[in-house]
């Protein structure tokens, strides 16, 4: 998904809990070689007589939205929680920077520490199925909007893993209203999805102010 900022928490529509989430039983898979999201490997080549190396992983690209709700008058963005950003920011703790990664007591960080702000988005993995359809079937998924395709428009293509992974990213504009909405959203949990919405003003110069 498309990230916007990180630990945003104003204006959140989902229900809320005072209590705080952690995650459990951290554990690490260093040789990587049978996920179904990325294609890590090492490129060896050679650039104006040097013998050159660059470590990457291939992986889908993906599509993502920005939906403006028309009654309210706001951007509809969802949170949800990001691994990588989540070690990252534990790791950077003071009394973590010495400690390998199975030294760190994972679970006693508050899981909002990887929450980030993102557009609604999602990958391009399924075989025969159009752009636009992906960011239609996101959409309902995630934000529980049912936006005609017509409505749908293509605003960008870019890639976003330059030096990673040089996958692309499809953005699209969508207005909604509320005779669209047909679920809650939430996004897909037997994927690792437990999406919050929040809706937020644009200011006075277009733009998201944060």
């Amino acid at each position: 998904m498309n990230e916007i900022s990180k630990n945003d928490s104003s204006n959140d529509t989902s229900t809320s809990n005072n209590n705080v989430e952690h995650v459990e039983n951290v554990k690490f898979d260093m040789a990587l070689a049978d996920s179904k999201y990325i294609n890590p490997m090492r490129m060896h080549y050679m650039r104006k007589g040097h013998q050159l190396v660059w470590d990457f992983a291939l992986e889908y690209d993906s599509v993502s939205v920005l939906l403006y709700h028309l009654e309210r008058k706001e951007l509809l963005l969802v949170k949800q929680f990001r691994p990588p950003v989540f070690i990252h920011a534990v790791r950077e703790k003071p009394e973590n920077v010495e400690k390998s990664l199975n030294e760190i007591e994972w679970s006693k960080y508050p899981i909002e520490l990887g929450e980030t702000l993102e557009l609604c988005a999602g990958l391009i993995d399924k075989p025969g199925t159009s752009t636009l359809d992906h960011i239609h079937q996101e959409i309902m998924e995630e934000c529980g909007y049912n936006v005609p395709t017509n409505l749908i428009q293509p605003i960008k293509r870019y890639v976003t893993g330059v030096s990673t992974s040089g996958s692309t990213q499809h953005l699209f504009y969508a207005e909604i209203n509320e005779a669209m909405r047909v679920s809650d959203g939430g996004g897909n949990p037997s994927e690792g999805e437990f999406i919050k919405k929040g809706f937020y003003e644009t200011g006075r110069s277009g733009q998201i102010p944060f």
